[in-house]
């Protein structure tokens, strides 16, 4: 996905303006694109059992600075915003976390530049009950980021 192609797909959720010259809006991209439905999806409802779906997206860092390499990163999470609703279409992301959030990303930060990043996603189609995961992001040759294998911080509820 290029860049032009990644903005217009931050931009259906609002996210686009929470980019700052740290992150790697293909790498933000990738993982919505991976692990959020699309606002205008027919299925949408179903997801949330006829709930209007609610986004949380954050912002991570790690802990690691200055401390022993560990086999994980510790990630904190630093920004929390969430994707409300404008129209049929289009979210915007506002300041806070929502209640009970369906589907749940977050992204390490830095990302731009980087050859290697850290993405938590998770689902939950109702209180207290849904799914997580934390993966490594690699970028590939062709600049292109894609999901590895190596997953870390699985919660079920």
């Amino acid at each position: 996905m290029d860049r032009t192609d990644a903005m217009a797909l931050l931009q259906i959720y609002g996210l686009d303006q929470l980019l700052t010259d740290r992150d790697d809006p293909c790498l933000w991209a990738a993982a919505v694109a991976k692990h959020w439905p699309r606002p205008d999806d027919p299925g949408l409802y179903e997801m949330t059992f006829g709930a209007e779906p609610r986004f949380r997206f954050g912002i991570s860092h790690t802990a690691d600075a200055g401390r022993k390499p560990r086999r994980t990163p510790k990630l904190v999470l630093s920004e929390t915003w969430s994707c409300e609703r404008v129209d049929a279409g289009h979210f915007t992301a506002i300041r806070g976390a929502p209640e009970y959030p369906h589907f749940i990303l977050e992204i390490s930060r830095p990302s731009a530049g980087e050859e290697k990043a850290f993405v938590h996603a998770g689902e939950n189609p109702a209180p207290l009950v849904g799914r997580g995961w934390t993966a490594v992001w690699l970028r590939r040759a062709d600049g292109d980021w894609a999901e590895t294998d190596e997953v870390f911080g699985v919660w079920v509820s």
